[in-house]
C-alpha cells in the first residue's frame, strides 16, 4: 500500500497560517524593520512581536507544525521555517520538543545528509513521542539513537523485501515499541518488488495483538488481516479474504471502527453452504465506516471454468448495524447490501 499524502505544496501552503488565520490569537502584520502585532484593531495600538511572551510564540508555533503535519508533510517543514526567521525564533523553536516530533527525513538528499537531519531532529524532540515516515535504509540509525521506545507512529516504505523482513523479525515487538499507535507496511513506488510477494503468507503476525497502544493499522497485501483487540482502524491494499477470515477479523478486533480495503478480493469459499439459510458475521458494534475497492466483483470463485456459480459478495455474508458511512467502488449486485441495510437473524441469499 503506498503512502498517500496531501497534494503537493504550493507557495502560499508554505505558510499554513496564510490558510487558517482564525488560530492566531491575534492579527500579525509586517512594519517597518520587525513583525509587529495589532492588539486592538480600532485604537491603533500595537506591540512588537518578539515581545509576546515565550510561551505564546511556542504555541502559535505548535498550531503551524500540526498544520504542515495534516495538510503539506512533503512540503518545507513548517519548524524549519520559523527556526530560519531570526535568531530569536530559532531559539524558541529549538526549545520547543513538540515541533520536532513528525519526522519524515529528506530522502532526495544523500545518505549522510539525512542521518544528520535525523539526528538534529532526535535532539530537538528530547523524549517527546515521535511519529516517524521511515525508509529502510535509516532504520540503522535510529535504532543507534534508541529512540525507537518513543515512537508513536511508524511508515515504513521499501522496496527490498530482505530488509525488511530482517527489521521486522529483530524490531517489531512491544519491548522495543511501547508505545507504538499507528503502523504503516508499505511498498516504495520505484523498487523492484514484486506486488504478489510483498507480505509472505506465512509471516506471523500475531505479535501486533501485544502491542497495548495500537491502534491504526495498514498494510499493502495482507494475505490474512492480524486480529489486535485495541485496533480501530484497518486498511489493506490488494488482499485476499475469506467468510472465515472476515469472522476472525470481526471477533479478533471489537473496538473496529474504519475499515478500509483497497484493490480487495473476497474468496467464496464453494464448502460454505452460502445456498441456504446461513447465520451473516457480525461486525463489531464500534464498526461505522466502510469503503471498500472491489476487484472481479467481489468474489473469487474456487472454481472449474465454465461452472455456473451465484456470485455473492463480502457484503452477502456481514451484518453492520451501525454503519453511517459506506463507500464502494466496482461492481457489486445490490441485492448483497440488504445484510447492511436489515441485519436479521438469518438471511437468505436470492437466486438468479
Amino acid at each position: 500500500m503506498s503512502l498517500t499524502f496531501a497534494k503537493r505544496s504550493s507557495p502560499r501552503t508554505h505558510w499554513p497560517f496564510l490558510l487558517h488565520p482564525e488560530i492566531l490569537p491575534m492579527p500579525i502584520r509586517m512594519g517597518k524593520g520587525s513583525i509587529s502585532t495589532r492588539f486592538n484593531a480600532k485604537q491603533g495600538s500595537t506591540s512588537l512581536f518578539h515581545l509576546l511572551p515565550v510561551e505564546v510564540v511556542s504555541e502559535i508555533f505548535m498550531h503551524g507544525t500540526q498544520l504542515w503535519q495534516h495538510q503539506e508533510p512533503q512540503s518545507l517543514p513548517f519548524p524549519t521555517i520559523v527556526a530560519g526567521v531570526c535568531r530569536h525564533w530559532r531559539t524558541i523553536a529549538e526549545n520547543t520538543p513538540g515541533l520536532w516530533t513528525f519526522i519524515l527525513p529528506p530522502l532526495h538528499k544523500k545518505y549522510g545528509e539525512c542521518l544528520v537531519w535525523i539526528s538534529k531532529w532526535l535532539a530537538r524532540s528530547r523524549t517527546k513521542l515521535m511519529s516517524v515516515v521511515l525508509d529502510i535504509r535509516i532504520v540503522g540509525r535510529i535504532n543507534e539513537e534508541r529512540a525507537r521506545r518513543r515512537l508513536r507512529r511508524l511508515d515504513i516504505r521499501s522496496g527490498l523485501i530482505g530488509d525488511i523482513r530482517e527489521w521486522m523479525d529483530n524490531m517489531l515487538s512491544p519491548e522495543n515499541l511501547p508505545h507504538l499507535e499507528q503502523f504503516s507496511l508499505c511498498s516504495s513506488p520505484e523498487g523492484p518488488l514484486d506486488r504478489r510477494s510483498f507480505l509472505w503468507p506465512n509471516y506471523d503476525w500475531s505479535c501486533l495483538k501485544d502491542f497495548p497502544t495500537l491502534k491504526k493499522l495498514r498494510l499493502h497485501n495482507s494475505i490474512s488481516p492480524p486480529c489486535i483487540p485495541t485496533l480501530t482502524s484497518l486498511t489493506t491494499n490488494g488482499g485476499f479474504v475469506n467468510y472465515e477470515g472476515i469472522k476472525i477479523l470481526f471477533s479478533g478486533a471489537p473496538h473496529l471502527a474504519c475499515l478500509v480495503m483497497h484493490d480487495f478480493k473476497f474468496w467464496e469459499d464453494q464448502s460454505l453452504e452460502h445456498r441456504t439459510k446461513f447465520i451473516p458475521i457480525p461486525a463489531p458494534l464500534s464498526l461505522c465506516s466502510i469503503a471498500v475497492e472491489m476487484r472481479y466483483n467481489g468474489v473469487i470463485h474456487d472454481q472449474e471454468p465454465g461452472d455456473r456459480t451465484e456470485t455473492y459478495s463480502l457484503f452477502a455474508y456481514i451484518a453492520i448495524p451501525n454503519l453511517e458511512y459506506l463507500e464502494i467502488r466496482g461492481i457489486l449486485i445490490m441485492s448483497s447490501c440488504l445484510a447492511l441495510c436489515f441485519p436479521g437473524p438469518y438471511m437468505t441469499p436470492s437466486r438468479n
